[in-house]
């Protein structure tokens, strides 16, 4: 990496952080150094240098060197420096290194909180990935956004159903963690209790799991194999302090109708305040319970979806129960080798202090259960 700042400071820090040589690049401008890093670290220090860039702390640009293994698979390292007896080896191979040029696009909106200024945080699968320091979210930049005719493509592929074992144990879990809360505020009579599993696929399962133990009206909702024009319909208050903003802010239409990858992502949006809505008392929730496992992560506007979750005409209030299961981004280091970043269909990402946001901003009591790892409860009081 070439680092080009007046501020030795910064310098310092990289070396410390990575354990990096640092030599001039050249006697004419101190301040322009080449940074010789291992390979495993190239992602974080990249990471770490946009940050700076941001910051107006440095410009900097990478030379790094491919290679290929045994079969024939491109790996990239840094090419030494920092060694005088490997001088003549290591000027060859800066010969045939490559200049890699990184274009951040325009930094988005936060799509869940909706904050102007996330800060760019990784590229992984040729994706941009950004973290927003208000919620702590991390999300696909929309440009990545797949058309609604390729996710709902990739959905059909998954092999998972009610005969499939090894994703019936993977739900227990949340299916064991709704009851236990359910009966902890309804008793353990389930015949009065009526909940929806959200963003079901084309293969209900969950409520059948549900319906096995016990509960027997267990309704299904996804918006591409099994929508709803009640839920679909439902418009989410849109308060003026949280806007304007570069994303989709009302979701009154269906997922065909949403734009592709290729569209733009901007819209006006009608400003909808809580004066245009019913009285709440004239509302009746539809349901004691909510799931919605595996699909939070599939949310291209948490924004609106959450508040879907949690609206007055769905969930029931003072005891409605919502167990949400995801893949949680517990460390930063676990990022970098994410098995969960594959699918093109996973945009949002939360970590514990998502959750932990999303319970305050929603007015939710949050419950982390024990031993039952990537699983949050919410509880409407």
């Amino acid at each position: 990496a070439v680092v080009s700042t007046q501020s030795t400071g910064v310098l310092h820090t990289l070396q410390q952080q990575f354990h990096i040589f640092i030599t001039p690049n050249n006697n004419n401008n101190p301040f322009v150094n080449r940074l010789c890093v291992d390979w495993i670290e190239i992602t974080r220090l990249r990471r770490v240098c946009f940050i700076l860039v941001r910051l107006g702390e440095c410009n900097f640009s990478f030379q790094m060197q491919q290679q290929t293994n045994n079969e024939g698979d491109v790996i990239t390292t840094t090419t030494p420096s920092s060694s005088s007896s490997s001088s003549s080896s290591s000027s060859k191979k800066r010969k045939q290194s490559q200049q890699v040029e990184v274009q951040i696009p325009p930094t988005p909106t936060c799509p869940l909180c909706l904050f102007q200024s996330p800060v760019f945080f990784s590229i992984q699968f040729k994706r941009y990935f950004f973290s927003c320091p208000q919620c702590s979210l991390v999300f696909v930049h929309p440009q990545h956004h797949v058309s609604p005719t390729a996710e709902k493509h990739r959905y059909s592929t998954h092999n998972n159903d009610k005969l499939d074992q090894r994703y019936v144990n993977f739900l227990m879990p949340a299916v064991l963690e709704l009851i236990e809360r359910v009966t902890a505020l309804h008793g353990a009579k389930f015949d009065d209790i009526r909940g929806l599993d959200y963003g079901c696929g084309p293969s209900p399962t969950l409520s059948y799991l549900l319906k096995e133990q016990g509960i027997p009206h267990v309704d299904d909702y996804d918006p591409y194999f099994y929508p709803s024009s009640q839920i679909d319909s439902i418009v989410i208050p849109f308060k003026k302090e949280d806007g304007p903003s570069d994303i989709i802010l009302t979701q009154t239409t269906t997922p065909t109708d949403f734009p592709s990858s290729s569209q733009s992502t901007t819209t006006e949006s009608t400003l909808i305040t809580d004066d245009n809505l019913p009285p709440l008392s004239t509302i009746k929730p539809l349901y004691d319970f909510i799931t919605c496992t595996e699909t939070a992560e599939h949310f291209y506007v948490p924004y609106i979806d959450w508040r879907k979750l949690t609206h007055t005409s769905l969930l029931k209030r003072n005891g409605g129960v919502l167990v949400v299961m995801t893949s949680l981004l517990y460390n930063d280091e676990q990022f970098e080798n994410w098995a969960y970043l594959r699918d093109v269909t996973h945009v949002s990402l939360y970590r514990p202090k998502t959750m932990e946001y999303i319970a305050k901003d929603l007015g939710l009591e949050l419950i982390w259960p024990v031993e039952r790892k990537n699983i949050a409860a919410f509880i409407i009081r």
